[in-house]
């Protein structure tokens, strides 16, 4: 009875962590690009190549509880799409979102997806690896404004 108990008290706190819903509104973003798979730390620390800060008008919704990632690019023509969170780890207001992604333009295409987010100091960014191109692309943001709104 004891282990059914704490079994239980486990998967409540776990509901309770991310019962969240995390909303960001990219303002401006840059590209990263670096040849091979590698880790977030040498692509942001030593890119092969970058792209110049560019102007950007879309929203991401990490609904955490539904295991979703909703994205709408006003400045791409109102282009959208929904998919699933495959993996969540938190560590304190540290949040790494796993998920697949498909091509826009060839749906048959897969793309391993990294979002790192912090909720106190606002800080937004994915990380992808290409495969056909054999090269992994980060796109830290800069100008956002995050919401975390607490869903039941």
């Amino acid at each position: 009875m004891k282990a059914l108990m704490v079994i239980l008290t486990l998967l409540f706190a776990i509901n309770q962590t991310f019962s969240q819903r995390i909303k960001i509104t990219c303002k401006d973003k840059q590209t990263l690009y670096k040849s091979g798979r590698v880790s977030h730390e040498e692509i942001f620390s030593n890119p092969d190549f970058q792209e110049e800060r560019k102007v950007i008008d879309c929203d991401y919704t990490f609904d955490l509880n539904e295991r979703t990632s909703k994205f709408y690019s006003r400045s791409l023509g109102g282009v959208g799409s929904t998919i699933p969170i495959t993996k969540i780890t938190q560590d304190g207001n540290d949040y790494i979102l796993e998920m697949i992604d498909r091509g826009r333009n060839d749906p048959s295409l897969k793309f391993h997806v990294q979002v790192s987010i912090n909720t106190i100091t606002k800080e937004f960014k994915f990380v992808y690896y290409d495969s056909v191109n054999d090269m992994t692309i980060a796109e830290p943001t800069g100008d956002i404004i995050m919401r975390v709104e607490e869903v039941e």
